[in-house]
C-alpha cells in the first residue's frame, strides 16, 4: 500500500514537471534549468521510494517467521521441575536462625544491662555476672548445648567432604585464629566499651536494631543451605585452598559487618569489662565462626527436616530465644517464626506451577564444557 501511494506521488510530479516545460518554452535556457533540477529530483525520488521497497520486504520476511502466537521460533519457555514441600521449609529453617540468633544477641545484651543496674542499686547482692534469672540461665544452657551440637555435625560433615591432612590444616587455622581473637578481644574490651559511649541511649538502640535488620537482610542464605557461589567462569567458589587453608568468609561480608556494627553500639552499654569480652567473643562465635560450619552441615544432610541436624539447631536456638524474650516480643517472634517456617513455604510450594522461565536471544551466552 505504501508502495502504491509513493509511485502516484512520483508521477503527480512528473505530471507538474511536464506542465512546467509547456509553458516555458519560450526561454530554452530556464527550461534546460528546470528540467536538469526535476531530473535530480526525480531521481533522489526514485531511489527513497526503492529504500522504502526494500524495507517493507525486509518487513514481510520478519512477519513471515514469526508463529500464529506471535512468539518467535528462538524463544523457548519452560517449566522448572516442582520442589516437594519438605525441601523448600528445610530451605527456610536458615532464616529462622538467624532470626533467632538476632533475637538472643538482643535479649542477652538486655538481661546484663538489667543485671549490672541492679548490681549498682543493692549494694549487698555481690554476686558474679551469671547470677541471671532462672529461665536466662536455661537459655544459656540451651545455648551452650547447641554449640556442641554444631561442633559434632560439623565434624561429622567435615569428615565425609574433606581429606584427613586438609581437615588438619583447617583446625590448626581456625585453632589459632581463635586464640589470637580471644586475646586480642581481651585487650580492647575496655576500648569497645568507650567507643560509641558519647551517643545516647536511643540513638545506640535504633543504629543496633537498625544494623541487625540489615544483617537478616543481606545474609547469604544460599551459602548457609550448602549451596557455594559460582564465579564468572563458571566454578564454584570455596572458602580454602591448598596453597592458603585460611577459610575465607561467604556467609556475606555486609551482613557480618552489620553484625559487628550492632555489636560495638551495645558493648558501649555494658560496664564491665569480663561482661563486654564475653558478649563480644559470642557474638565473633556466632556470626563470624558458625555460618561456615552450617555451610557444612547444610551440605552433608540436604533435603531432610524431621531429626536433621539444622532442624535441631535452628529449635534449640528458637526455644533460647524464646526463654529470653518478653511476653509482647514473643507474640511477634512466634508469628515471624510462622510465616517463615509454614505461610511462605505453602504458599510458595502452591505457586511454583505457575513459574515458568523464558530463554531467548537476549539472554547471555554461556559456554558449558563437556567432561
Amino acid at each position: 500500500m505504501g508502495t502504491k501511494i509513493l509511485w502516484r506521488l512520483s508521477q503527480q510530479k512528473n505530471n507538474a514537471h511536464h506542465d512546467d516545460t509547456a509553458t516555458n518554452t519560450d526561454n530554452p535556457t530556464t527550461t534546460t534549468t528546470k528540467n536538469q533540477r526535476h531530473f535530480e529530483e526525480e531521481e533522489l525520488e526514485f531511489h527513497r521510494i526503492r529504500k522504502l521497497q526494500r524495507m517493507d520486504e525486509i518487513l514481510k520476511d520478519q512477519n513471515n517467521n514469526l508463529h500464529d502466537d506471535g512468539q518467535s521460533p528462538s524463544l523457548i519457555i519452560t517449566t522448572p521441575p516442582q520442589r516437594p514441600l519438605t525441601e523448600i521449609i528445610n530451605q527456610s529453617l536458615v532464616v529462622g536462625q538467624e532470626v533467632a540468633l538476632t533475637a538472643i544477641l538482643l535479649a542477652v545484651h538486655r538481661e546484663i544491662v538489667i543485671h549490672e543496674e541492679s548490681q549498682e542499686l543493692d549494694t549487698s547482692n555481690n554476686g558474679p555476672l551469671n547470677d541471671l534469672s532462672q529461665k536466662s540461665s536455661l537459655a544459656m544452657l540451651i545455648v551452650y548445648a547447641t554449640l556442641l551440637i554444631i561442633v559434632y555435625y560439623n565434624r561429622q560433615s567435615s569428615t565425609r567432604n574433606q581429606q584427613q591432612q586438609q581437615r588438619r590444616k583447617i583446625a590448626i587455622v581456625r585453632l589459632s585464629d581463635g586464640l589470637f581473637l580471644a586475646a586480642l578481644l581481651r585487650f580492647i574490651s575496655g576500648v569497645l566499651r568507650t567507643l560509641t559511649a558519647s551517643y545516647s541511649t536511643d540513638t545506640v538502640y535504633a543504629l543496633a536494631i537498625s544494623g541487625m535488620a540489615i544483617h537478616l537482610l543481606a545474609c547469604d542464605y544460599k551459602y548457609a543451605n550448602g549451596v557455594l557461589s559460582v564465579d564468572v567462569e563458571g566454578v564454584p567458589s570455596t572458602n580454602t585452598s591448598p596453597a592458603h587453608p585460611r577459610p575465607a568468609f561467604l556467609g556475606g561480608t555486609v551482613s557480618l559487618n552489620a553484625a559487628f556494627f550492632s555489636t560495638v553500639l551495645l558493648v558501649s552499654r555494658i560496664k564491665s569489662n569480663a561482661s563486654s569480652y564475653a558478649f563480644v567473643s559470642s557474638v565473633v562465635t556466632l556470626f563470624a565462626f558458625y555460618p561456615a560450619s552450617r555451610h557444612n552441615i547444610a551440605g552433608s544432610y540436604p533435603n531432610t527436616i524431621w531429626g536433621s541436624p539444622c532442624f535441631i539447631i535452628t529449635f534449640t536456638l528458637s526455644l533460647a530465644a524464646w526463654l529470653l524474650i518478653s511476653s509482647f516480643e514473643k507474640l511477634l517472634f512466634g508469628s515471624l517464626q510462622l510465616l517463615l517456617f509454614v505461610i511462605s513455604p505453602c504458599l510458595q510450594w502452591r505457586l511454583q506451577r505457575h513459574k515458568q522461565i523464558i530463554t531467548g536471544p537476549w539472554d547471555i551466552a554461556h559456554i558449558h564444557i563437556s567432561k
